[in-house]
């Protein structure tokens, strides 16, 4: 397995920030590395939920979403030959704003080599979204 994690500080309410990190129809509007969003099926966050996702660099991939908490946390996993991809998401109250942490955690026999080839681009797309999110809830 293979795992790369951001944690940052928010400026902003928790509730600010979770109503634009949870509302994934949106984010190529603030998320420079997402240029394409389709929702399968009705529109929304929740269990069972899935999205199209077009991102630079990477092979457009179904994302769905397998845990929520509205309001805190959601997760979603895609899945490829050889490697399951699990991208969590969490927001919580802290003095002077808010915690982000971004996690991906890569699975399966080819998971190695996705973290391998893959990582400085995870690392960098992760580091990206969270200063995109600050920007954008700064507004």
């Amino acid at each position: 397995m293979a795992t790369f994690e951001v944690v940052s500080l928010v400026p902003s309410t928790p509730d600010r920030v979770w109503a634009v990190l949870a509302d994934v129809d949106r984010w190529v509007e603030w998320a420079p590395t997402v240029t394409g969003v389709t929702a399968l099926g009705s529109s929304g966050l929740r269990v069972g939920a899935q999205y199209r996702l077009v991102q630079p660099k990477l092979q457009p991939a179904v994302w769905t979403v397998d845990a929520l908490e509205p309001g805190r946390s959601f997760s979603w996993v895609s899945a490829s030959p050889g490697m399951r991809t699990l991208a969590f998401h969490l927001v919580e109250p802290v003095e002077g704003g808010t915690r982000l942490t971004l996690r991906i955690e890569l699975s399966g026999a080819m998971a190695w080599l996705g973290g391998w080839l893959g990582g400085a681009t995870i690392r960098s797309y992760m580091q990206q979204e969270a200063e995109a999110l600050a920007r954008r809830v700064a507004t």
